[in-house]
């Protein structure tokens, strides 16, 4: 549950913001339940009509319980994916006030997929000082390049670090909003240190939950063309598909320890990647009005060797990348 109000009359709007939510994740075949609920309020600031500096602070409180036995072989460990109702045995009660400062820098402008054309960028400082504590740094920078009418090249570089008692976790991984998530074997963490826990996206080649650590690296490189201008079906339904759009792409990135981490290794003569993953291959997407209809066909390399292709079938709302 989310309730908001937003005031933009003038140059620095404001939002107000109350929430309560429950996550569930699996931790040594128990599943574990985290209550959220508070509230805060966010403050942008224009410098111009594509800079502004955003400021927050959000008090919350967590409250976690035990559900029992959890024994469905499908999911090996990691988010259910599914709400579970009842109450079970209380774990633990913290509380955390979150103050965050960004920087955003954003002239993109957009087509039925996305940007085509322009950058965004965001420098990010956010971390608790009271309660649970904690600080991270993270920073995004996204290039779009046109390339004659329709194509375009696109390249992201992202990156951040925590640090603090209660660091926040990344995981890395697939794709957001799959219809079909190949669960990894959940990465090792101590459940303790999930309370500020954030996805990053994509990384295709690898499957959900395969990496996690205190930091993370990620790049994204795509070039996007049109595909198909008009495809009419018969059956076994009566669609039409307009405007489809294709993509060639490679992701390369890793969430990792600061403290344990080694990008590649030499091998006869050459190197291939240790604790970064890397993935390539080719996607489609369909406009379906509210949201896009993305597939990506992935193979998983260390540039040593290339393995069997992962399929991803996913629902966009945001413009992934």
């Amino acid at each position: 549950l989310f309730l908001g109000y937003q005031n933009l009359k003038h140059q620095t709007n404001y939002y107000l913001s109350a929430l309560h939510t429950r996550n569930f994740f699996i931790s040594n075949g128990q599943v574990v339940a985290d209550r959220v609920y508070g509230g805060g309020v966010v403050f942008h600031r224009p410098f111009n009509r594509f800079t502004r500096l955003e400021a927050s602070m959000q008090a919350i409180n967590i409250s976690r319980e035990n559900l029992g036995v959890y024994s469905n072989q499908p999911f090996r460990a990691g988010y259910t994916g599914r709400v579970l109702r009842g109450s079970g045995t209380p774990v633990s009660n913290n509380k955390a006030v979150i103050n965050s400062l960004d920087i955003v820098d954003d002239n993109a402008l957009y087509s039925l997929y996305g940007p085509t054309k322009g950058r965004r960028a965001r420098l990010s400082l956010r971390g608790s000082w009271a309660g649970m504590r904690y600080g991270t740094v993270q920073g995004d920078y996204r290039k779009y390049i046109p390339m004659l009418d329709e194509y375009t090249f696109a390249i992201r570089m992202s990156g951040g670090t925590s640090f603090g008692r209660n660091r926040q976790i990344f995981f890395l991984g697939g794709v957001n909003n799959s219809i079909n998530p190949n669960f990894a074997t959940f990465a090792s963490v101590e459940r303790d240190r999930i309370f500020f826990s954030s996805f990053v996206w994509p990384l295709r080649g690898a499957d959900v939950f395969e990496m996690a650590g205190d930091s993370y690296v990620l790049t994204n490189v795509a070039f996007r063309f049109p595909l198909v201008r008009q495809l009419a079906m018969g059956w076994p339904l009566p669609l039409l598909f307009q405007n489809v759009q294709g993509e060639l792409f490679m992701d390369v990135g890793s969430a990792f320890n600061r403290d344990s981490f080694e990008l590649w290794e030499a091998r006869d003569g050459g190197f291939e990647l240790r604790d970064l993953k890397a993935g390539y291959g080719f996607g489609v997407r369909v406009n379906m009005g509210a949201f896009l209809f993305r597939y990506d066909l992935a193979w998983p390399t260390d540039f040593a060797e290339t393995g069997q292709p992962k399929q991803y079938f996913s629902i966009d709302y945001t413009g992934l990348f």
